[in-house]
């Protein structure tokens, strides 16, 4: 199933936001925004994002959904990330975690309840690869 980003365009008809604070995070001010969904059961995740006022950059996440959503099996479906700017302007995801939780699917099964997490360190941008490398 596709859900609709808040950043994406269009978000006004999916999403309610509400600025909350404006925070300092690492050398970044940040507007601190949260988001909810504007009808129950629409594809459209709630929490908080944090945009950078300088940049306009997405400096972090953490969103989830929940079982109003309905999404066969799935309890709870949850995304933190947080981004790092670069040199040459594009800003990556530093940090990335993602949980699942999915009900039984029957009396006799259990749930499963899945994680998964990512970080970057140490990037280098504008190195050539041979062709070998991608294989």
């Amino acid at each position: 199933k596709d859900f609709i980003s808040p950043i994406a365009d269009g978000w006004k008809d999916y999403y309610e936001v509400d600025l909350e604070d404006s925070v300092r995070i690492d050398t970044h001010f940040c507007y601190k925004i949260n988001v909810k969904p504007k009808r129950r059961g629409d594809l459209a995740f709630k929490g908080t994002i944090w945009i950078t006022k300088q940049e306009s950059a997405l400096k972090r996440v953490d969103l989830q959904v929940g079982k109003e959503a309905n999404i066969n099996f799935v309890e709870r479906f949850k995304i933190q990330q947080e981004l790092l700017p670069t040199g040459s302007g594009p800003w990556y995801v530093s940090k990335f975690r993602m949980l699942i939780d999915m009900a039984e699917v029957s009396d006799s099964s259990a749930g499963i309840l899945a994680t998964y997490y990512i970080s970057n360190k140490n990037i280098t941008l504008g190195k050539v690869h041979p062709p070998s490398f991608y294989t």
